[in-house]
């Protein structure tokens, strides 16, 4: 739906020409002030995503050298960030506007990586770890380092959790392992969490 391309020093948003006629009718309705449809809103969300994109610090260099695992796991975050903050990206047009379908987009992670985005939040929410304070983090991860996303991710969730930082590796690498079931993804995570719990027991009884 959308993409960018670069020279190695700008980028160029490109949206798919299905897409063209919805988002010029967003911005012109969100220009008027007329309430959004879904699908308008979500075209801007679509652009929030690729601008998202522009923001990781030195993009153009690692983008096109990264393994298939770690573009979907940076497309994967990359998104789910999006998800949370494209309200900020509409007050930056304008003040007063509100997203009518945020939550709604967020609960089903709307967008081209549904089923990456879904598992991740299932982590989140297994582990218990905030989803909000999670965003904050992971902007910092993402836009500052994403080359080494994969790593820090690993790592980041270790800090969040009682496992090692191989079985925090695990989670992230299934999370857009393609091979895997979302019911055999859940169940891995299920176990680990059961693992987590044990650990965090024998660590504060001893």
């Amino acid at each position: 739906m959308g993409c960018w391309s670069d020279d190695g020093e700008n980028a160029t948003i490109y949206i798919s020409k299905n897409y063209e006629q919805p988002l010029l009718s967003a911005l012109q309705n969100f220009k008027n002030k007329v309430p959004l449809t879904k699908e308008e809103e979500y075209m801007l969300k679509v652009i929030w995503h690729e601008l998202n994109h522009l923001r990781t610090k030195d993009i153009f260099k690692f983008y096109k050298q990264l393994s298939d695992t770690e573009r979907y796991l940076l497309e994967t975050i990359n998104d789910f960030i999006t998800l949370h903050t494209y309200d900020k990206f509409l007050k930056m047009l304008s003040p007063n506007a509100k997203p009518y379908y945020q939550k709604e987009f967020i609960k089903e992670a709307f967008g081209g990586y549904q089923t990456y985005v879904k598992r991740f939040r299932y982590v989140l929410q297994k582990f218990k770890i905030n989803e909000k304070e999670a965003v904050k983090e992971l902007e910092s991860i993402l836009f500052e380092d994403g080359e080494n996303l994969w790593r820090r991710l690993r790592y980041w969730l270790m800090t969040k959790t009682d496992l090692t930082e191989i079985q925090s590796g695990v989670i992230i690498n299934d999370i857009v392992n393609q091979l895997m079931s979302d019911e055999e993804f859940q169940k891995e995570v299920d176990e680990y969490y059961e693992i987590s719990k044990r650990r965090k027991k024998r660590r504060l009884s001893s």
